[in-house]
This record gives structure tokens, sequence and C-alpha cells, in this order.
């Protein structure tokens, strides 16, 4: 027999704990500038998207676009510019 995956439970947990606790986390921001928190979040969302996807065992599709080349600057500079 097959063991249940649990791990749609969890995110149906987490999913609403975390979003009743944002409220907490931006009266803690409240005396830093808007522009810098959008930054900072931007940023390490995209760093720490970046490794979850370069170190699963199933994103070997992701891997060349890592390797630095003239396609992959220009996709950043897109997404920069956007």
């Amino acid at each position: 027999m097959n063991k249940p995956d649990y791990t749609g439970y969890a995110a149906a947990l987490a999913g609403p704990a975390i979003w009743g606790l944002m409220p907490l986390l931006y009266t803690m921001l409240a005396n830093f500038p808007a522009l810098e928190v959008v930054v900072q979040r931007s940023l390490w969302s995209f760093l720490l998207l970046a490794l979850y996807f370069y170190a699963l065992p199933h994103a070997g599709w992701m891997r060349p676009y890592f390797k630095p080349n003239k396609e992959a600057a220009l996709v950043f500079l897109g997404a920069v510019m956007i």
C-alpha cells in the first residue's frame, strides 16, 4: 500500500496562518520606506525560489537558465525593466 501524502494538508493550514500573521510583519516594517520593502521582498523571493528550483532533482530543465549566456542576460534585463 502507498503511504498517504499529507503535504496538501500542511499547505492548507500554513497558507491561512501566514496570511493572518502578515499584518504583524507589516506593522514592524512601518518605519522603512515602502520601495525598500518591495525591493527586498522581490529580491529575496527570486533568490530563494531560484535556489529551490535549482536544488530540485526533477528541475533539470531549469539548469541551463542558470548558466551565464546572452539570452539569460537579456531575459534578466527585461525582467528588471518590467
